[in-house]
């Protein structure tokens, strides 16, 4: 498929599109001067186009008898007006309301002739009275969002001068079912009368008073939104409904003096019309004499800013007329406005100007002499208001009107002229005319003023203007005949005029022109009265099809050319990576149409319009119903992308289902007359239905008007059927529509005509100037390049382009994915898709039939149509018409011209593949929306990824994307079980979407088809038993299903067939999984042979891709055609090499080193995933579940068949496959998600892949194989690492490596061996608690260092000297060696612990190392103590006390560390810490020398642990304490009644027996001897006190104290007991002896008592 020629065909197609978007916009058409052109005049209809005015007149309906016998009955007035949202009219009589609709009354051809059925017409008329007052003003507007239920479309408002009352209006989509509901929202209007109102799309009312205010009817519901519907009483509150005075601010006195005063004020000013802008949020107000208020809305319509009071744009227009230096031929000369107060010179309504017309001029006044003053919005710093905000600028800083100015000012036609009109032929006919057509005499007095009529320069009162409209460029005036009915002057463009102006000029140089056609409308022989209200009928807005298809028609503006191909929201070029992505949000893209998120079906109401959306019809103050499906209308925050589009292009809007001819409504106080304008369009099929003589004058004299181009590109969309209601009735009010095909006769009419009146592609010579044989009918511009000449195309070349350019518009950059890449754009729908399809296929086939010799593609077919261009036998009209021009030359222009053929129909030949791929493209999208949405299937519209339609038909990498697409959706419906709508479907692609769906697929489809019957057979289980014929069969079967896949995976040698999910060999292998044994076997058989298609040459074997291939494969290829709709128009096979297998899977094609890599892995990761899909059933059959996987074939325990069944595939694949990649992947997914699995084979290749994943589960590796050994290496290689690891995770490497030592040594098989591994067991546990030291000390180091809150940064250097930086240095490169080294012992106690002060740490390591030194010892353990006890006290036993003990060469001093916030009498405060170190560490070193030691059971010392120096310095420290104490008057430290004092308790914790503790301290006493009486009481006592609790606890818990039952036995019956307590009676004796204080006698005293209960119970223990 060339797609460099659909590339080479959007680029023409794109630039049609630009061309018509360069149509002017009316600011600039104001800009002209006066020339020769007549660009400003007035034309008279028919002057020039002898078929009559382009207004048509409809017909009549006149008002029912109901509503006019009310006319005799009026007391006070009677108002009327229309409401062309609802087709209804509104009359007031008095204080009822009728409310007629007229489209469905009887209608006549003209007020004169009677309808049918008269009775029929007051049946559907609508009354309401539920106002006592006269009714002054009727308006519709939006409900206001949340307030109402979605049933309420519109609301109407009743103004009175009492009261201004709310009604719901009720209705269908379509506006039948009309209903009025009266709500509680009711307003007193204070006397004022509102003689204007007017709603807004986003439910705001606006008013204006008569007593010159605006005012705005504010209503909300704060509870229910029944309650707006049901007047449920004493809910008033619920309804609060304001008047807001947007004029209350105003400072002018008029403002706020009663009415009966502002005629004394002179005020006799009023407001007359009021105007809102949805698009561009604005309100304008303005007075009959011209003063003009504007209010700006925000950008969300919710805000009310007045940014302009008191511009007066009458005194603005004199100004603008007087300073400009020429004015324009339609302007009324400054003098004309010297006297603003004559009659006529009043204002008479405001309009605004839609965004699809101006994007400069915003609104026009229109004077009661029918002066037009065009005004322009401006910003705050006066300039022009046309920056719109974008989709992502909802709020923020963007520009805000600030000003008004006079763009131009516009004369009405003269008296004179309307005279002529009135005389002539430009009176409307009626289309019930004969034939519609004027004769060519009947231009009359028209012709006369072929050259135009200049403009009144002096307008007068005597054109005294009642009331007007203007919508689209055209203006309705109805002219007060005072006695006599009022006649309707229609002012609108003149088309001829402005073609002739750029007949065959570029853009750039194209005239503005401001010329219109006149013509009056109604006047006394069709009115019978007087006109009330003219109105532009808005049906279509209910149509939520054709709205969605005028904002995407207008919404279509193309980017410059320069960047139209990389645009990210119309062409993108990364749309293969974004396909794979697919569930990635992606930033910037899709069309600018994010407002567009309506849904078809079902969805249809659930996406309701957003309150920034405004409706897209002709008619700027249109109103839209409520709760509408969105993109309907422009968005207000996205009008960047709003293209300003000519009639011309209007005109062709691909549209089917509904009329789009404009009609307009002119209410009288007879009746309703309607009013058609008609098309270019029209006017030529009128010409065309007729074939005679007069008919092709008409035809000529219609290309000479509107140019080659135009009328060509109208001949071609005629015979493509559009506009559809070309030659309707224009009898019809309802503007609907039948979708019609194309008469055949006016088809053939018009390609005739076309192709007769315009002249063939020529050539001309470069620089010669024009091109040869060049006549007026040609508009050709593009042109194609030789060396030497330009090939100029012929109009009907670029009339197809350009009618292929319009049909497409709305489609051609719109996004068919939305962003979020899930669902389809809600852009497309199946009316959309339809309207279309429809004159895009006539255009197809005119294409194939009027240009056949340009529709081949065979290169030899265009050298033989060259070769016999000079045969007549070609039925061919260009051939024929080329022939004729041939003849004329027979020298080498000859050749030139053939060549300017060629070249042409190769032009022609693109476009006709351009179309051919947009209409398949368009049935694509056409079928995943029927396949979602009618059988709920859901299309994976994240594989196209983020693109155009543009893309979608023109992009290669698309191209592909939707290929894949298709196979997702064909193995979908597959799934989902419905045959008959897989065949309908797969029919459907066959027969619509050829280039997406080939042959090729058609063939796998079949194959699918074939897989799915033999799985129905295993699920249906009936006798396949085990051995049984049916399962014999079954297995055969599953084998041929194998081999019918692998011949299908020899042909897969794209990525996209094997990588992914949804590729070819996934899908088929998890089909063949049901296939019981066979299929599995067939699964690693056809992974493999995918691998196999990536592999080099001299790689098939290499890598162990060999696979046993059956000599039976199927070959597609040998598959006879489905069909002649399978045939792919883009490709002409030149050999039998060139088959739909190679364009799909690129058979031929070379192969990257890098794709061949990858393919190989997606072959490889699909057969891991499918061996271990098997594994995943396994887990399922713990649930009780019976895998798929796992037919009833297969007899025996369940879960034993799936692990077999699993572990004979990974067999089948390691034997198979020695890639070292597929072992990699096989190795990564078991260790994911079957570690078990992977662990339990043994097997080298799995060591070698778990040595280079992850050591921990090569060690549990080790371990399930009983490798006991190799664990003990491997994590003690592990701990001992050089490399940098947390030392948590090197203990915890030691500890399995402990764990696997003993476990070695209890399975050793030799002495040898089990020596070994005890001495290395011994090793590690050493190396353990080193380790486990060195973690304490890199906890207490690191807590140090954070304190000091040091960086390596300057700030945290600063504060510190270069001593303590250096320090600060040391200490940072400590804590983290100790982190991330094991450190042998010497390093650690001498560089870490013993300089930073761990001494408790010095001390452990001095233990486990077995190290003794007693003096060492003994300095550590005094420097631990004497670091917590404080170093300062009150009294001078303390001082002298703390003195003696911190002398530097008995301990260390560590002023960090020193307790220095406590005193040492207060010993609540350091003493509990004391406790606690001793304890703790004495429990350490205790427990770790002997482990089965606990609960008292230390009987002998550890050097670590000098058990006597730390018990005398706590007595030391209790007995100063208690001195201390004493002689301040206070207890004694620590001491309880009855119990032991604290560092007994100490002494205990740690897990000492009483026997040593009685040791230490009697060795204690004895080297006291020197010392004060109180002290060696005080450890007598505590002897004493150690030994009663001993006894104690030996004879009365005997049971749970039996180890120190039996220690206090051995002791007494050794003697050493009895020794004790006589030792200690002398003691106390001699004490007893000395003077003691009384509180030392009494504590002497109750020694002695303890002491004769101690050697009671011991002589009771010893008898015992």
């Amino acid at each position: 498929m060339d797609f460099k020629i659909l590339e080479k065909a959007s680029e023409t197609l794109q630039d049609k599109l630009r061309l018509d978007e360069s149509a002017l916009d009316i600011a600039d058409q104001f800009s002209f001067r006066p020339d020769m052109h007549g660009s400003h005049r007035y034309y008279t209809e028919p002057y020039k186009t002898q078929w009559g005015p382009l207004l048509e007149y409809g017909s009549f309906t006149a008002l029912p008898k109901r509503i006019l016998d009310q006319y005799t009955k009026i007391e006070c007035a009677s108002f009327m007006g229309t409401l062309p949202e609802l087709g209804r009219v509104w009359v007031t009589v008095d204080n009822k309301l009728f409310l007629w609709k007229y489209t469905s009354a009887p209608s006549t051809s003209f007020p004169n002739e009677v309808a049918e059925d008269v009775d029929a017409i007051s049946e559907d008329c609508e009354v309401y009275d539920g106002i006592s007052e006269v009714i002054v003003s009727v308006a519709l507007s939006a409900p206001k969002p949340g307030v109402f239920l979605d049933t309420v479309k519109y609301v109407l408002v009743v103004a009175s001068p009492v009261e201004v009352v709310l009604l719901a209006v009720t209705c269908d989509e379509q506006g039948n079912n009309f209903k009025l509901v009266p709500t509680a929202y009711t307003m007193p209007s204070d006397n004022v009368a509102m003689v204007k109102v007017v709603g807004s799309q986003s439910g705001r009312i606006f008013m204006a008073g008569n007593d010159g205010n605006v005012y705005e009817l504010d209503y909300s519901n704060s509870e229910s939104v029944w309650s707006a519907l049901v007047d449920a009483g004493g809910e008033h509150s619920r309804h609060k409904c304001r008047k807001i005075n947007h004029f209350a601010w105003n400072w002018r006195l008029v403002h706020i003096l009663p009415p009966f005063l502002k005629s004394f004020a002179g005020e006799e000013d009023s407001l007359v019309d009021l105007a809102v802008d949805n698009v561009r949020q604005v309100v304008y107000a303005i007075t009959a004499k011209g003063v003009l208020s504007a209010f700006y809305l925000g950008s969300t319509g919710t805000e009310t800013t007045l940014f302009l009071s008191s511009f007066n744009v009458l005194d603005a227009a004199r100004t603008h007329l007087t300073v400009s230096r020429s004015l324009p031929e339609g302007s009324p000369k400054p003098e004309s406005f010297a006297n603003t107060t004559a009659p006529g010179f009043n204002v008479l309504s405001l309009h605004v100007l839609p965004l699809t017309e101006s994007k400069k001029v915003h609104v026009v006044a229109v004077l009661g002499n029918g002066i037009r003053i065009y005004l322009s919005l401006l910003t705050a710093n006066r300039g022009l208001f046309n920056y719109m905000p974008g989709p992502q600028q909802q709020s923020g800083n963007y520009s805000v009107p600030g000003g008004v100015e006079v763009a131009y000012v516009r004369s009405p036609p003269s008296p004179a002229a309307l005279r002529v009109c009135s005389n002539s032929s430009g009176r409307l006919s009626s289309a019930s005319a004969p034939d519609g057509i004027q004769s060519a005499g009947g231009a009359g007095a028209g012709a006369e003023l072929e050259n135009g009529s200049a403009p009144s320069y002096m307008p007068s009162q005597a054109l005294k203007v009642s009331s007007a409209l203007y919508s689209q460029g055209v203006t309705m005036l109805a002219l007060d005949k005072q006695q006599h009915p009022d006649e309707l002057v229609c002012l609108f463009e003149d088309l001829v005029g402005r073609a002739h102006l750029t007949l065959g000029l570029p853009p750039a140089y194209q005239h503005p022109s401001m010329r219109e056609g006149v013509c009056i409308g109604l006047d006394e022989t069709t009115s019978g009265g007087k006109i009330y209200a003219i109105k532009e009928n808005c049906a279509q807005i209910h149509f939520p099809d054709v709205a969605r298809l005028r904002a995407m028609f207008a919404h279509s503006s193309t980017p410059p050319n320069s960047s139209i191909r990389d645009a990210s929201h119309h062409f993108d070029t990364s749309l293969e990576s974004r396909a794979v992505a697919a569930g990635a949000h992606q930033a910037g893209g899709g069309s600018g149409l994010s407002w567009l998120v309506g849904q078809d079906g079902d969805n249809t109401q659930s996406a309701v319009t957003p309150a920034s959306e405004v409706p897209v019809v002709f008619g700027a103050d249109a109103l839209a119903m409520a709760a509408k499906p969105a993109g309907t209308g422009f968005d207000t925050f996205d009008l960047n992308q709003v293209a300003l589009l000519g009639e011309m292009s209007w005109q062709h809007l691909p549209c089917s289902s509904v009329s789009l001819q404009r009609q307009f409504l002119v209410l009288t106080n007879q009746g309703i007359h309607t009013l058609r304008k008609l098309r270019p369009a029209d006017v030529l099929y009128r010409h065309l239905a007729h074939v005679n003589s007069l008919a092709d004058d008409q035809c000529r004299f219609f290309f000479s008007s509107f140019g080659a181009l135009e009328a060509s590109a109208m001949c071609v969309a005629l015979a493509c059927g559009l506009p559809c209601d070309a030659g309707g009735s224009a009898n019809s009010l309802s503007q609907a529509a039948v979708i019609r095909r194309p008469l055949e006769t006016i088809q053939m009419r018009a390609m005739s005509v076309m192709l007769g009146m315009t002249q063939g592609p020529t050539y001309k010579t470069l620089g010669s100037g024009p091109a040869a044989a060049a006549t007026v009918m040609q508009d050709s511009r593009l042109v194609l390049r030789d060396s030497s000449v330009e090939f100029v195309r012929s109009s009907a070349h670029e009339a197809l382009y350009l009618v292929a350019s319009r049909i497409l518009r709305p489609l051609w950059l719109r996004s068919v994915v939305q962003r979020d890449l899930r669902v389809a754009d809600s852009t497309w729908t199946l009316q959309l898709i339809a309207d279309v399809r429809a004159p895009l296929t006539e255009l197809l086939k005119l294409i194939r039939g009027f240009f056949s010799t340009a529709v081949s593609d065979s290169k030899q077919q265009q050298q033989d149509y060259l070769a016999s261009l000079s045969s007549r036998a070609s039925e061919d009209m260009v051939t024929r018409q080329m022939l004729d021009q041939a003849q004329q030359n027979v020298n080498a222009e000859r050749v030139l011209q053939l060549q300017a053929k060629s070249v042409e129909d190769a032009s022609i030949n693109a476009l006709y593949r351009l179309v051919t791929k947009s209409l398949q493209a368009l049935s694509f999208i056409e079928v995943l929306l029927s396949v979602s949405k009618k059988w709920k299937i859901e299309v994976q519209w994240a594989r196209l990824g983020e693109i155009s339609f543009k893309a979608l038909v023109t992009s290669p990498r698309v191209h592909e994307n939707v290929k894949r697409l298709v196979t997702a959706l064909i193995n979908d419906l597959n799934r989902s079980g419905n045959l008959n709508v897989t065949d309908h479907v797969i029919d459907w692609l066959t027969r619509e979407c050829s280039f997406y769906f080939t042959k090729g697929d058609r063939c796998a489809y079949e194959a699918s088809k074939l897989l799915a019957a033999i799985q129905k057979q295993i699920k249906s289980g009936a006798g396949l038993g085990a051995g049984s014929r049916q399962w014999q069969e079954l297995q055969e079967q599953a084998r041929q299903c194998a081999q019918l896949l692998l011949g299908t995976a020899q042909y897969w040698r794209s990525l996209e067939t094997v990588r992914g999910e949804d590729s070819q060999l996934w899908l088929k292998c998890t089909a063949l999984l049901e296939l019981e044994q066979a299929g599995r076997d067939g699964v690693v058989d056809l992974c493999l042979t995918a691998a196999r298609n990536f592999a080099a040459p001299d790689e098939a074997t290499s890598n162990g891709l060999v696979v046993r291939r059956n000599a039976e494969i199927f070959d597609p290829r040998t598959t006879a055609d489905f069909g002649a709709a399978s045939q792919d128009n883009f490709t002409t096979p030149s050999d039998e090499s060139n088959t739909w297998e190679q364009q799909l899977y690129r058979d031929s094609a070379p192969l990257s080193e890098a794709d061949r890599a990858a393919g190989q892995e997606a072959c490889f990761q699909c057969l891991v995933q499918h061996i271990l899909t098997v594994g995943t059933d396994v887990r399922r059959l713990g649930a009780g579940i019976l895998p798929s996987t796992l037919p009833s074939g297969e007899n025996g325990d369940p879960l034993e068949i799936a692990q077999s069944a699993m572990y004979k595939m990974i067999v089948k694949a390691v034997h198979s496959c020695a890639n070292r990649t597929f072992h990699a992947l096989l190795g990564d997914r078991l260790l994911r998600d079957h570690q078990n699995v992977l662990l339990s084979v043994h097997s080298l290749h799995v060591e070698e892949y778990l040595a280079s994943k992850d050591s921990q589960l090569l060690y549990s590796y080790y371990h399930r194989h009983g490798e006991f050994v190799k664990a003990t290496v491997l994590m003690s290689g592990l701990a001992r690492s050089e490399e940098d690891v947390e030392i948590g995770t090197r203990i915890a490497h030691l500890h399995k490596a402990v764990t696997s030592a003993e476990q070695a040594v209890a399975c050793s098989a030799s002495a040898a061996e089990c020596q070994h591994m005890t001495e290395s067991l011994i090793d590690l546990k050493d190396t353990l608690d080193i380790a486990a030291y060195q973690q304490q000390a890199h906890a207490k180091l690191a807590e140090e260092f954070a304190g000091y809150n040091y960086s390596s940064s300057t700030a945290g250097r600063a504060r510190y000297s270069e001593g303590q930086r250096r320090s600060l240095d040391l200490l940072e490169r400590a804590v983290q060696r100790s982190r991330l080294r094991l450190l042998p012992i010497t390093e650690l106690f001498h560089e870490i612990c013993l300089p930073y002060k761990l001494w408790d740490l010095c001390l452990l390591i001095l233990h486990v190392s077995k190290h003794e030194d007693s003096e060492l010892v003994n300095k550590l353990w005094r420097s631990l103590i004497y670091r917590v006890v404080p170093e300062e006290g009150l009294s001078e036993e303390s001082r002298a006390f703390l003195s003696m003990k911190r002398d530097p060469s008995r301990i260390e001093i560590d002023k960090r560390h020193q307790q220095t916030s406590a005193k040492f009498e207060s010993s609540g405060e350091w003493l509990p810490t004391l406790e606690l170190l001793v304890v703790q560490l004495a429990q350490q070193i205790l427990q770790s020398s002997d482990p089965g030691q606990g609960q008292g059971l230390v009987s002998v010392g550890v050097a670590a642990f000098p058990s006597t120096l730390v018990l005398e310095e706590l007595e030391e420290i209790a007995a100063t304490l208690g001195i201390c104490a004493a002689a301040a008057g206070g207890p004694v430290a620590g001491e309880e009644a009855g119990a032991a004092n604290w560092t007994t308790r100490c002494f205990y914790d740690a897990g000492f027996s009483h026997g040593l503790l009685v040791e230490s301290y009697i060795d204690i006493f004895d080297r006291w001897a020197g010392k004060a009486p109180e002290k060696l009481l005080h450890i007598l006592s505590a002897t004493v006190n150690v030994l009663l609790r001993w006894t104690r606890s030996a004879v009365e818990l005997s049971i749970k104290n039996e180890a120190s039952t039996r220690q206090l036995v051995q002791a007494a019956r050794s003697g050493r007991l009895n020794n004790w307590i006589e030792r200690l009676r002398r003691h106390l004796s001699t004490l007893g002896a000395r003077k003691l204080s009384s509180a030392g006698t009494e504590q002497l005293n109750r020694a002695g008592k303890e002491l004769a209960e101690v050697n009671r119970r011991v002589t009771e223990i010893t008898l015992a």
